[in-house]
C-alpha cells in the first residue's frame, strides 16, 4: 500500500458523528494525545505510517516512565468529572514499586545509623504504608513513610556493623510489596 500523500486533506468525519455525537470529540481532546488520529488534530496519520503509541503506565519491570504517557482515562484531563478518583475510586497502579535505601551517619554518634529508604510509585502515585528493615528474616527497626514516600529508620548498630539488611515495603491499597538491599555502615 502507497503512503499517503502529505498533502492530502483530512478525511471528514464519519455520518454516524451526526447521528450519535459524541460527549467529547478527539478534536476536543486535543495535541498532543489526539494528533494524527481520524477526527483529532494535526495532519492525519494512515498506514503504512504509524501512529504514535500512548501507554497510560510506566514500564512494568524497570518503572521506566515512557516518552508518551498519560495516566488515566483519557478524556478525564478535559473532563475531570469522569475520573474514577472524581466518583470515590482509585486510579489502577502505573507501575511497579521502586524502593531505595542506603546509609548515613547519624549525628548522635556512638552505636547507631540511619537507613533512609525511598518509596515510589508512578508520577501522581500515592505513597503509603510501612518498612521493615530485616536482617537474615528477623525484623532489626521499623518505620512509617511520610507524605512524600521517605523514611528515615534509627538503628542500633552493635552486631549489625557491616550486615546486609533488607528494607522492605510491606504494600499498600495502591502499591504492590517492595525491596531494596542496604549495608548497614559505621558511623
Amino acid at each position: 500500500m502507497a503512503p499517503r500523500r502529505s498533502d492530502a486533506p483530512n478525511p471528514a468525519p464519519r455520518d454516524i458523528m451526526k447521528t450519535y455525537p459524541p460527549d467529547l470529540t478527539l478534536a476536543e481532546i486535543g495535541a498532543p494525545r489526539e494528533s494524527g488520529f481520524q477526527g483529532g488534530v494535526g495532519r492525519y496519520i494512515a498506514w503504512p505510517e504509524i501512529l504514535p503509541m500512548w501507554w497510560n503506565m510506566r514500564n512494568p519491570v524497570s518503572g521506566r516512565v515512557p516518552e508518551l504517557y498519560w495516566p488515566g482515562c483519557v478524556p478525564c484531563h478535559n473532563k475531570p468529572s469522569w475520573s474514577l478518583a472524581s466518583n470515590n475510586y482509585q486510579e489502577p497502579p502505573t507501575g511497579p514499586t521502586s524502593v531505595t535505601a542506603y546509609t548515613t551517619k547519624s549525628t548522635a554518634g556512638g552505636d547507631t545509623a540511619i537507613i533512609n529508604v525511598t518509596v515510589a510509585g508512578g508520577l501522581t502515585e500515592p505513597v503509603a504504608g510501612r518498612v521493615e528493615l530485616r536482617n537474615d528474616g528477623a525484623v532489626v527497626g521499623t518505620g512509617v513513610l511520610d507524605g512524600n514516600g521517605n523514611v528515615a529508620i534509627h538503628l542500633d548498630t552493635p552486631g549489625m556493623l557491616n550486615k546486609p539488611l533488607v528494607a522492605v515495603f510491606l504494600g499498600s491499597d495502591r502499591l504492590k510489596p517492595g525491596a531494596s538491599r542496604v549495608v548497614c555502615l559505621p558511623n
